[in-house]
C-alpha cells in the first residue's frame, strides 16, 4: 500500500515539473504568426451525440502540421472545445496562431493570453492530482 501511495506521489511530482517545464517554455514563445488552418475532422455536434473532437491542419516555416485540439495552447479548455464543435465544419477555413520558434505551439485563433493558459494549466493539473489521489 505504501509503495503505491509512494508510487502516486512520484508520479505527480514527475508530471507537474514536466508541466511547468513546457508551461515556461510555452510562455517564452512570444513571437507568432496567424495563417489560415483547415479543419480536418469535427465530432460531437451538439444535438448528435458523442465526445467533442476536433482536428485540424496548418502550414507553418515549411512544415505541413496536423494537430488534434488536445495538442493546442487551448487544450484544457472545454468550453473552447465545445464552442469550436458547434461552430466548424470538416473543411471550413480557420486562423491557426503558431510560435516562430516552435511551430508545432499553435492554436485556433488569437494566441492564449498567459495569464488564461497558466490559470487553465493548474486547473487541470488540480483536477489530475485530485483524481490520483481518490
Amino acid at each position: 500500500m505504501t509503495y503505491v501511495l509512494l508510487l502516486k506521489v512520484f508520479a505527480a511530482i514527475v508530471g507537474t515539473l514536466l508541466s511547468l517545464w513546457r508551461m515556461i517554455r510555452i510562455l517564452r514563445m512570444t513571437e507568432g504568426s496567424i495563417v489560415e488552418g483547415q479543419i480536418t475532422y469535427v465530432e460531437g455536434k451538439p444535438g448528435r451525440g458523442g465526445s467533442a473532437l476536433l482536428t485540424f491542419s496548418y502550414s507553418a516555416e515549411g512544415q505541413r502540421l496536423h494537430k488534434t485540439w488536445d495538442e493546442t495552447l487551448d487544450a484544457n479548455s472545454r468550453c473552447k472545445l465545445l464552442d469550436a464543435v458547434a461552430r466548424y465544419n470538416m473543411g471550413d477555413s480557420v486562423p491557426v496562431w503558431y510560435a516562430k520558434a516552435d511551430p508545432d505551439v499553435c492554436c485556433i485563433g488569437e494566441r492564449v493570453h498567459p495569464l488564461d493558459f497558466i490559470r487553465n494549466r493548474f486547473a487541470q493539473l488540480s483536477e489530475d492530482l485530485t483524481r490520483l489521489f481518490r
